[in-house]
């Protein structure tokens, strides 16, 4: 019972990280020629935060689909701890530009 509740929480994880795919190609398929500098540059700060978080999950769920030694527990932990501080950091940068030039339809 327990591993069929894990199953479907895995599904529902990667139906969202689905969601979250489509909305990075989205954002890097506007023309840039269209955008401002501010616009092009929240796009670009933006989808690397997308793409971090997407990365991280679908490492995470890898390493627990798979018996794991301490070691790769250990190097998930690392990788956690980056890719937050990354993410972190490319959505206050996107915040920033969001902030400077406000994109008509886009909000905090």
């Amino acid at each position: 019972m327990n591993d069929f509740a894990i199953t479907e929480d895995v599904k529902e994880v990667r139906k969202s990280l689905e969601e979250l795919k489509e909305m990075s190609d989205e954002f890097k398929r506007l023309d840039s020629s269209k955008l401002s500098d501010g616009e092009q540059k929240f796009c670009k700060h933006f989808t690397g935060a997308l793409d971090k978080t997407l990365d991280l999950h679908n490492h995470v769920l890898n390493v627990l689909g798979n018996e794991t030694s301490d070691k790769a527990g250990l190097d998930l932990l690392f990788m956690i701890v980056e890719n937050v501080f990354l993410i972190s950091r490319d959505l206050n940068a996107a915040k920033k530009y969001i902030e400077e030039e406000p994109i008509e339809g886009v909000t905090r």
